[in-house]
């Protein structure tokens, strides 16, 4: 909304990434002493416009202090990461796992090789016309298998292909030669983020190879310190993933409502905080001796 415009009191004001739970700088500043200074003014311009309220998804962590310090409500969630202390392959990694999921991952890999199934990886300009083109097929396919509409399309894709290739791996599996299904995750020096997956025939584990053994394997290999892969699923703690609490900042103009989603937040605090102690007691690491 440009500066010194005016809102109607239904009208909200969001800062966010579009599709993408995953935190990152919401407030742009090179100097972090103003980050508190530009919350504060972000209330006063809402205020001013009159917008209903104001909501930041996912901040980083300066940005969520600051947010906080300026009055916004916390509203906390849990997602499940992975993380890379350092392995040397994916073996290691299988033996830091308590016994139960290091069967269960070697069963489910085992399957899926039986089946014939090669999995390769590709990254940056790695990635062919071809490899996007089948990339499409797949996430259009799996769209269409949940009844939904793709909302991102062909010239989406190849504009990030064309313009910033090196955030991408892209891992294909094939049966014969054939491709039968992709997975695609965005990556920066540090991390791997979410990933689209997608198959044109059912294999069954082949989704845990791709959309999880084959990130971690690349996560290893390429020295990345961790794995984002989005919201919901408790099932990623069985394959090596861990709890871990995110935030979003809320601002609501009208004093009454904002008092009583304040008190709902404290109660949905205490019971997500709850929901962390759980399943941090089901790490899926062995337990010191």
């Amino acid at each position: 909304m440009p500066i010194g415009a005016t809102a109607s009191s239904t009208t909200q004001l969001l800062s966010a990434v579009p599709f993408t739970p995953v935190s990152g700088a919401r407030i742009l500043t090179g100097e972090p002493a103003l980050l508190e200074p530009m919350a504060r003014a972000i209330v006063e311009q809402a205020r001013r416009t009159g917008v209903s309220s104001l909501h930041v998804l996912f901040p980083d962590d300066a940005g969520r202090d600051a947010l906080a310090r300026a009055g916004f409500m916390m509203r906390h969630g849990v997602q499940f990461h992975w993380q890379n202390p350092g392995y040397r392959d994916f073996e290691q990694f299988l033996g830091e796992l308590a016994q139960p999921k290091r069967k269960k991952i070697r069963a489910e890999r085992r399957k899926v090789g039986e089946a014939g199934v090669r999995s390769e990886r590709r990254c940056g300009t790695q990635i062919r016309e071809a490899d996007w083109a089948f990339f499409m097929r797949c996430y259009n396919t799996t769209y269409r298998e949940h009844h939904s509409t793709p909302y991102l399309n062909k010239a989406f894709f190849q504009r990030l292909a064309e313009t910033m290739p090196e955030a991408f791996v892209m891992i294909i599996a094939r049966v014969d030669g054939e491709p039968v299904a992709s997975s695609l995750l965005v990556r920066d020096a540090h991390r791997l983020y979410g990933r689209y997956w997608g198959a044109v025939r059912f294999i069954s584990q082949l989704h845990f190879e791709l959309a999880y053994y084959q990130s971690i394997e690349a996560a290893i290999e390429l020295g990345i310190a961790g794995i984002e892969g989005g919201a919901q699923g408790e099932h990623k703690m069985a394959r090596g993933f861990v709890a871990r609490p995110t935030c979003s900042a809320h601002w609501l103009a009208e004093p009454a409502f904002a008092e009583a989603v304040d008190r709902f937040l404290a109660r949905e605090t205490t019971a997500v905080d709850g929901y962390l102690d759980e399943l941090n007691e089901r790490q899926p690491f062995r337990r010191p001796a």
